[in-house]
Formats: C-alpha cells, structure tokens, sequence
C-alpha cells in the first residue's frame, strides 16, 4: 500500500507544480478613475474583465476586486467596453 501511494505520488507530483493558474483579470494598460482606495493600498486603479479582449489586454495581479469609481460605483466605461474597478499591481 505504501509503496503504492508513493508511486502514485511520483507520477502525478510534477503535474501539480508545473501547473500554472489561468489569468482571471484583464486590464485596461492606462487604469481608470477611482475612489483614492486602490492608491491608498499602494496600488493602482484599472479597468479590468475577465476576458482578453478590446481594451483589457494585461494580465494583472488583481488586489481588490470590488473597488470603487469617483461615482461609489462599480463599473468603468470607455464607451465602447464596459467592466469592473479593480486595484492592481502595475
């Protein structure tokens, strides 16, 4: 049994370091209007989606994902691309 679990864990070990996670958060390169808080953090205000498209074209290491514009509101609009104020790392 022993040698078993050992085996199984030799086998499957590497794939679980090797392993990266999926980006989560796409943001805008220029960031976006907000509130002070994400600056306040030591980081940065963005416009962020979870989709790679339009405008959202970095991966960024997203801090708070419920952050807030200058209005106390959540979403962030070019006028084309609508998504969500997020705190980042640049």
């Amino acid at each position: 049994m022993r040698s078993t679990t050992l085996m199984l864990l030799g086998v499957f070990a590497p794939f679980t370091f090797a392993a990266k996670p999926l980006p989560k958060h796409w943001c805008n390169t220029k960031g976006t209007a907000g509130d002070g808080s994400c600056e306040k953090a030591g980081v940065h205000t963005y416009c962020c989606t979870d989709l790679n498209t339009g405008p959202f074209t970095v991966y960024r290491e997203v801090t708070n994902e419920y952050a807030l514009n200058p209005q106390k509101g959540r979403y962030c609009d070019d006028g084309q691309y609508t998504g969500f104020v997020m705190c980042a790392k640049p």
